[in-house]
């Protein structure tokens, strides 16, 4: 499970309890958890600041508050399955990769940045049976030269273009750039994605 729907999990969990269960579960977790904040009121905003850095910690919040990661994947099957994807690719959809883990790249050192972008590229390959995966970032590419996205395209035959969200100014002939409407703006009622 990515990282962020562990601790969007977390984060559900705390909501949905009652005044008091809130209390009782934030102080067990607290106790349970070494690097928490001293008060157990600023855990939400502790774990929401969070990054796939931070696995250990977060896999540690969702044992201290009682969320079996294990067992949610395999009853609520929150992703698309690898069938569905060669179904959807056989009815035309493309199928791209978006990392393997979803972190932010811009915390990655070189060697996993690229590893997150080349091994996704070719799982999707694999498993839908293509020569090519497109391949967009999750959040922004921001802070990675256009060179060094170039130099992996050049060594690496199976990734496709980049797909970016920094709206719609002109970049590399391999680089579309798009709208991200993963979050409302203030006021929305809701949000779309794509």
């Amino acid at each position: 499970l990515c990282h962020r729907h562990k601790i969007a999990l977390c984060l559900h969990r705390i909501e949905s309890a009652s005044p008091s269960e809130r209390s009782l579960l934030l102080k067990r977790a607290a106790g349970q958890l070494p690097d928490a904040p001293p008060h157990s009121e600023d855990m939400p905003k502790w774990l929401a600041a969070m990054t796939w850095k931070d696995e250990g910690a977060i896999d540690a919040a969702c044992a201290a508050l009682g969320i079996d990661v294990t067992a949610y994947l395999r009853d609520r099957r929150p992703y698309l399955t690898w069938a569905q994807a060669r179904e959807m690719n056989a009815r035309g959809f493309t199928i791209g990769s978006h990392t393997l883990s979803h972190p932010e790249l811009w915390l990655c050192d070189k060697e996993r940045f690229e590893r997150e972008i080349l091994a996704s590229c070719v799982e999707v390959c694999n498993q839908i049976s293509t020569n090519q995966a497109p391949f967009a970032f999750p959040f922004h590419s921001a802070r990675f030269p256009r060179e060094s996205l170039a130099s992996i395209r050049a060594r690496a035959p199976k990734v496709g273009l980049f797909f970016d969200s920094f709206g719609c100014p002109r970049d590399e002939k391999w680089v579309v750039q798009r709208e991200s409407y993963d979050r409302p703006r203030e006021g929305a009622a809701s949000s779309i994605s794509f």
